[in-house]
């Protein structure tokens, strides 16, 4: 086993696998929490809690499917991975549904950036225009969208059987230079750094627009108290949208900018001390996108107070008089 190899072999089984085991458990918790927010009609709207639901589903998917086609091969070893059924499951299923949830889990952050956007920006407009129905409609639109979009890499790999030995290898489509061209132009510019960019300039926007809210409640509002009770929730607003997202964009930019690499040098010589760098990297940088899918529960936990009540109800049984101070608690980013 080579340097690399072991490496790969450490990020992905000792490290990864607990991350993911727990990140599937956050995820799962986290569902259910919302899931609270939406059934008890928490807050103005139901379209943020809904966005967060669907992105627990992806970042599970993408967690499991992560454990199937990396973590638990290397585990097991050679017995698996060089199995006739497993190269089928990977060539059809694992690899391009892995792919499928990576796409999903950036895009549907892109959706609750657009959405914080639509409440924050107008409040008033985003109760009738933030429903469940368009909700619903959005989240199925980005699912149909990521799906189409990924749907080249179902032929990426084959399964083979020869000499007494299965395995799957590369497609004569994946060898050639217009899918090393969708790798690096569709998938890694527009479906990876479009995003990224993207949310990186709406949470731009959604801070400016809080506190020229937050100087306009100012200028009208008269009781100092209510003044400092908005002024504390667009604190909390902030925190979270930092929180949450640009967690993402720090994590999420490592694996571009390693996966761009790679693709550059893909097809050429692996030879080299830069190349032998970028494969190192990969090992870690694939690890990014694990933690980024494990680690939501955490980041809404430390700065949604709601959130966190709701967490506590999930565990602990409350009475219907402790269940009806619910409608007490404003619903916006800030819950989150």
């Amino acid at each position: 086993m080579t340097s690399i190899d072991h490496l790969n072999w450490v990020t992905s089984v000792p490290i990864a696998m607990p991350l993911c085991i727990f990140g599937i458990i956050g995820n799962i918790i986290s569902i259910a929490v919302w899931l609270r927010f939406i059934h008890k009609k928490i807050g103005t709207t139901p379209s943020s809690a809904m966005f967060f639901v669907a992105l627990g589903f992806a970042d599970s998917g993408l967690l499991i499917f992560f454990l199937l086609t990396d973590s638990i091969p290397k585990a097991v070893g050679p017995a698996m991975s060089n199995s006739y059924a497993f190269g089928w499951f990977y060539a059809y299923i694992g690899f391009p549904f892995f792919f499928f949830f990576i796409v999903a889990s950036i895009w549907m952050v892109v959706g609750i950036a657009v959405n914080r956007l639509v409440v924050v920006r107008f409040p008033i407009k985003a109760r009738y225009h933030c429903t469940k129905e368009r909700t619903y409609i959005a989240i199925g639109l980005i699912l149909a969208f990521c799906f189409i979009i990924n749907f080249p890499h179902f032929f990426n790999f084959k399964p083979v059987h020869a000499d007494g030995r299965s395995q799957y290898i590369e497609t004569d489509y994946a060898k050639k230079g217009s899918a090393q061209n969708y790798e690096f132009w569709v998938h890694c510019m527009f479906l990876v750094l479009f995003p990224w960019g993207s949310i990186a300039i709406i949470n731009a926007w959604i801070i400016s627009a809080l506190f020229y809210n937050t100087k306009k409640f100012r200028d009208i509002e008269m009781d100092p108290k209510k003044v400092a009770e908005r002024e504390q929730q667009d604190r909390q607003i902030t925190r979270t949208l930092l929180m949450v997202t640009f967690t993402f964009l720090i994590l999420l930019a490592w694996q571009c900018i390693n996966q761009c690499f790679f693709m550059l040098k893909y097809g050429k010589t692996s030879k080299g001390q830069k190349w032998q760098m970028v494969e190192e990297t990969y090992a870690f940088a694939k690890l990014g996108v694990v933690v980024n899918s494990s680690i939501n529960c955490i980041l809404y936990c430390f700065s949604g107070p709601t959130f966190r009540k709701e967490l506590r109800r999930v565990f602990v049984r409350s009475d219907d008089t402790t269940t009806t101070q619910r409608s007490s608690t404003p619903y916006n980013a800030a819950t989150v």
